[in-house]
């Protein structure tokens, strides 16, 4: 990991973004962050971007576990290092984005490893599949991350968990032909809390490349968009 801390986090807690970058679960590292440290720590959050093992040698589920451990990490250092583990994000682009999600919707990950799933205060998907059925069958690769299993499909999908209660709150950030419609449906049914931003004019690439850029009128939407979203569940943001 690597650990960006706005300056006041040598004195007072600050609540934490654990962000994972994409690369079709088998490339990507940590370093491609571009603006987001300087965005989010001039907000007052630490931002801490994390690397985990990739495809074809690790499983999907081996890189949740990595989360999870990363999460653990995290905790157990939060009074050394003064993170408001309490005030706890998700954030993920592309297949990071699957993985951050697939966290915050199947418990097992964070149970396995004495974690409260309750610590989760939400959860930023930028363009990550969320029905990996769906993906699978349009797109051929990924075999060597969720095999030709459709059971394992199955498992691996946040829509699988999307109908269970209080779910931590999720913000999809997608264009529309990306986007995996029936989990908002299923997700607000049973009474979760969904933000849908709709990219238009921003590649895939971009959407995690531009945020805290004003490169593009839709840059500046997006940026203004997650960092309301964020406020409306940091308790930093609401002091």
């Amino acid at each position: 990991m690597t650990i960006y801390s706005p300056r006041q986090a040598r004195t007072k807690k600050r609540p934490v973004i654990l962000y994972a970058h994409g690369g079709n679960w088998n490339a990507g590292d940590k370093t491609n962050v571009t603006e987001k440290p300087k965005l989010f720590t001039s907000l007052g959050y630490t931002f801490v971007s994390m690397n985990y093992r990739l495809a074809p040698q690790a499983s999907y589920v081996q890189m949740a576990e990595d989360i999870a451990l990363a999460t653990t990490w995290l905790y157990e250092h939060a009074e050394t290092e003064h993170f408001d583990m309490d005030d706890f994000h998700l954030m993920g682009h592309s297949a990071g984005g699957h993985l951050m999600t697939l966290i915050a919707t199947k418990r097992q990950f964070f149970e396995e490893k004495g974690l409260s799933h309750s610590m989760i205060r939400s959860v930023t998907n930028i363009e990550g599949p969320l029905d990996i059925t769906a993906l699978m069958k349009r797109v051929k690769g990924h075999r060597d991350v969720f095999t030709e299993d459709r059971s394992l499909w199955r498992e691996a999908s946040p829509i699988t968990y999307a109908h269970q209660h209080a779910l931590p709150p999720l913000f999809i950030i997608a264009h529309k032909e990306e986007l995996d419609a029936p989990y908002l449906t299923i997700a607000k049914a049973a009474g979760n809390k969904v933000k849908f931003f709709e990219a238009q004019t921003t590649s895939h690439r971009n959407l995690t490349k531009f945020i805290g850029s004003a490169k593009t009128p839709e840059a500046k939407d997006l940026t203004t968009a997650i960092i309301k979203f964020l406020a409306n569940y940091s308790k930093y943001s609401n002091e």
